[in-house]
C-alpha cells in the first residue's frame, strides 16, 4: 500500500526506458507517481477518483507556487502528488511535501500555470486538467513525463526475471 511504501521510503520507480521527460525540476519527496493534472485544490478528490478508475495513483496538483494557506487545503483532500512552477528545496512547497508525505517536484522548468483557465504549458505543449502525467519525484531526478509510464515492477512482471543469457556480455 502507499502508506507502507512511504513509511519505508521504498517508492515505486518508473520504467523510463525509451521515454524522454518533457520537463525537469527539483524532486523533493517520493519516487514514481502517475496521475491526472488538476489545477484547483477543490477538484483534487474528483480528479483523483477519475485517475484511480484509469489505473493511476491519483491527482497531481499543478500550481504556480504553494503558499502556507495551501497546506491545509491540499492535505485534507488526500493529495498524492504536486508539481510547482516555482520553488526550491527550502521553499514552502517542499516543506509541505516532506511534512505531509506528498510526491512533489518544485521549480519545474518549462511549466507555466494559469489557474484562471485551468490550463498551463508544459514544455511547448498545452497542459489541461485531466491530462495524464508520470512524475519521477526522486531527489536526484525530478522528471515530468506525459502519459502513463509503467512502473519497474510492472515491466519486470511482463518480461519476467532476467536469465544469464539476457545479460549483455554473458554466455550460457
Amino acid at each position: 500500500s502507499r502508506a507502507v511504501s512511504i513509511e519505508a521510503g521504498n517508492w515505486k520507480q518508473l520504467n523510463t526506458q525509451g521515454s524522454l521527460p518533457v520537463a525537469r525540476g527539483l524532486g523533493v519527496y517520493g519516487g514514481g507517481y502517475r496521475g491526472m493534472a488538476v489545477f484547483h485544490a477543490e477538484r483534487i478528490e474528483e480528479i483523483g477518483r477519475k485517475a484511480k478508475e484509469k489505473g493511476l495513483d491519483g491527482a497531481i496538483l499543478v500550481m504556480h507556487y504553494p503558499t502556507p494557506a495551501d497546506a491545509g487545503r491540499i492535505t485534507e483532500k488526500g493529495l498524492g502528488a504536486m508539481m510547482a512552477e516555482k520553488g526550491g528545496l527550502r521553499a514552502h512547497g517542499a516543506s509541505i511535501a516532506r511534512g505531509d508525505k506528498i510526491h512533489a517536484i518544485v521549480g519545474v522548468e518549462g511549466l507555466a500555470v494559469d489557474i484562471t483557465t485551468c490550463m498551463g504549458l508544459l514544455g511547448k505543449e498545452e497542459l489541461r486538467e485531466g491530462d495524464i502525467l508520470s512524475l519521477d519525484c526522486s531527489p536526484e531526478k525530478g522528471f515530468v513525463y506525459r502519459g502513463k509510464l509503467p512502473y519497474q515492477e510492472d515491466a519486470e512482471a511482463v518480461s519476467g526475471p532476467l536469465s544469464q543469457g539476457d545479460i549483455a556480455g554473458s554466455s550460457p
